[in-house]
């Protein structure tokens, strides 16, 4: 499982306060309790050893002034001592006993102190102010809030009550000393009370903010595991069934499921077929993907179609799907969430566990018809994306048919206007000459036009093979010079090229190279009716590279048209038109393709009246890129 995936299915099980499913109020003062128990557990050593430190001191004065006293006086703080020991062994084996326990052992411990002072005939007034610092004491060691001091305060006038119907002396009236101690315990109580309330007020706020917190940690968990969905499906749209192999890993990870599966509608015929299993064993995952089941076959399909998600939290409790089905498969529960698009429902998104019964929580639900959501778009996106992918490949079948089959009767018009033009089957008579030289220029023309379009047809769907080997660049221009045809040349202007660079060799494809040169010196005079065009070499050894310059001096291409004359069909609108024979905007877009086939580039200057200027930059030697593609399609 992923760290990301982890992370959340350690927030998903998370069932303490700062769980947002678990943090209601009650949950949170049952915390509050728990908190302040094990608190008064922690401190039970303390108070404990307070008491029998300033207890003891004050036996030892007992002792020095009043000796006749030692044996009462050991007896009562042996006892006091039990009774001490005894809560702080309790307060270690059960951290969470509570302040009703705690509250018991001190009032026993005042009754012992009552005790002693009715044994030994003591003063009234002593204990009385024992036990105020008593519960003074108790008031600031114990955070057990006003019930806690309460017990004791009752128990300490019901101890000084008792002590003093039991003969205990008192130099004041008695109504004093139990004003004094009933004073003390309300004040000690409220103080408690106060206390207990701050506790209780700083408690919830923190509680609070650990559950804000938790439920931002949860959507950040939540966003990020969206997110890595969205990015895995991003790379995977041209194929429905890696979508839906990558929708199923992450979803098993995120929610920690044992299991998911996806399970796709065929609107054409009807049926449920799984396109992806992630999880259980092979031979499970291999009956699965091979079971087809028809639309409202199983009651979950209406269910979920209904409902949005459904959940099977024991699979030997509902009715949705044969129980003995997904015993056969090995699950035991199941979450499903609908997959749709605009209404329309596409499939299922499944998962669950193997052995554990459900329930599922709040966010596994919440998470599960986000994936789901997700999975729509992508989904749909990826069979789209087929649906054009399988229409171009029939486009592009359909062009080379097509052209393959306008070329074959074209060059046979060739044929025969090249017969008649040569006399081969007669004289002719100087307008019979004229009108057959239309034809076979038209005819070429056509011919140029479908090749455009042939090549277009493998550069899109990249059939076009690239052949490297070494040449030279001379010869490669000669070639093309000699094979510019007539029809494209004009009277007023001159068409120049430098061939003298049969000394300088470059390794590409060479006829792709001739190819580009040639379309752009078509493409110049094209443009240019009277001056010169001319094509330049110029070597650049130090960046192991060559440049083919195409020169005009024709209409030239307006500034706002320069950075689009590589697109496809475009002619620059703004430029003056074609002279004749104007094409439809393929030729420098084919340029453009192969110069990047062959790992160079290709730019374009111009001014308006005044002309054009094209340069190909390629490498003397062919990128790795490039070199892997000589292989033939």
């Amino acid at each position: 499982m992923s760290d990301k995936g982890a992370g959340l299915w350690r927030l998903l099980l998370d069932t303490g306060v700062e769980s947002p499913e678990a943090a209601t109020s009650e949950s949170v003062v049952h915390a509050y309790h728990e908190a302040s128990n094990r608190l008064i557990a922690q401190r039970a050593p303390l108070a404990a050893g307070v008491f029998l430190f300033f207890v003891g001191s004050a036996s030892l004065l007992e002792w020095r002034f009043f000796p006749a006293r030692r044996d009462s006086l050991l007896l009562a703080y042996a006892i006091e001592l039990a009774l001490c020991l005894m809560h702080v062994v309790q307060a270690r084996r059960r951290p969470s006993f509570g302040w009703p326990a705690a509250a018991g052992v001190y009032a026993a411990l005042t009754a012992c102190m009552g005790w002693y002072l009715t044994h030994v005939s003591g003063n009234a007034e002593m204990l009385a102010l024992a036990l105020v610092l008593f519960l003074a004491g108790t008031a600031v060691v114990y955070p057990w809030g006003a019930q806690g001091q309460v017990t004791v305060s009752i128990a300490a006038v019901v101890v000084y009550v008792c002590a003093v119907a039991s003969g205990v002396a008192s130099n004041l009236p008695e109504l004093y000393n139990v004003f004094a101690l009933i004073a003390s315990g309300v004040v000690t109580t409220l103080g408690a009370h106060l206390v207990g309330q701050h506790r209780w007020g700083a408690f919830r706020h923190a509680a609070e903010l650990r559950q804000a917190n938790a439920r931002q940690r949860q959507e950040t968990e939540v966003s990020n595991a969206l997110l890595s969905l969205t990015d895995s499906l991003s790379t995977t749209l041209s194929d429905p069934r890696e979508t839906a192999k990558r929708l199923n890993e992450h979803t098993r990870q995120a929610l920690g499921f044992d299991w998911t599966l996806t399970s796709l509608l065929d609107e054409t015929r009807q049926v449920f077929r799984t396109v992806a299993v992630s999880g259980p064993r092979r031979e499970v995952v291999d009956e699965v993907e091979t079971v087809e089941l028809a639309r409202g076959s199983l009651p979950l399909h209406d269910a979920i179609e209904r409902e949005e998600l459904i959940e099977i939290a024991d699979r030997d409790h509902q009715t949705l799907v044969p129980p003995r089905l997904l015993e056969h498969w090995g699950a035991r529960s199941l979450l499903a969430s609908v997959i749709a698009r605009g209404g329309r429902m596409i499939g299922m998104l499944v998962g669950g566990y193997l052995e554990r019964p459900g329930p599922f929580s709040i966010t596994q639900r919440r998470l599960l018809k986000g994936f789901a959501q997700h999975a729509a778009v992508a989904l749909e996106n990826a069979r789209l994306i087929e649906t054009v992918r399988e229409a171009n490949r029939i486009k592009s079948e359909f062009v080379a048919t097509v052209s393959h089959e306008l070329r074959t009767p074209l060059n046979v018009i060739l044929g025969y206007v090249d017969l008649l033009v040569e006399h081969a089957l007669g004289e002719l008579n100087p307008e019979q000459q004229d009108a057959l030289s239309r034809v076979r220029a038209r005819s070429l023309h056509l011919l140029d036009l479908i090749q455009d379009i042939l090549d277009i047809n493998r550069l899109e769907s990249g059939r076009l093979p690239l052949s490297i080997d070494d040449f030279s660049v001379g010869e490669a221009l000669h070639t093309v010079r000699n094979a510019v045809p007539a029809a494209w040349r004009r009277p007023g202007v001159e068409l120049r090229f430098d061939t003298t660079h049969d000394q300088l060799v470059l390794r590409s494809d060479r006829s792709k190279i001739e190819m580009v040169v040639r379309n752009l010196v078509h493409n110049a005079l094209k443009y240019t009716e009277r001056g010169l065009v001319e094509v330049s070499v110029n070597p650049r050894p130090s960046a192991r590279a060559v440049e083919f310059v195409v020169r005009d001096t024709g209409a030239g291409i307006p500034p706002d048209e320069l950075p689009r004359i590589f697109d496809m069909f475009r002619q620059g609108n703004g430029a003056k038109r074609p002279i004749e024979g104007g094409g439809v905007g393929l030729g420098l877009y084919i340029v453009r393709r192969l110069i990047e086939a062959l790992g160079g580039t290709v730019t374009a200057e111009s001014e308006l009246g005044r002309g054009s200027q094209f340069t190909v930059s390629l490498p003397l030697e062919p990128a790795p890129t490039v070199a892997v593609r000589e292989l033939p399609d």
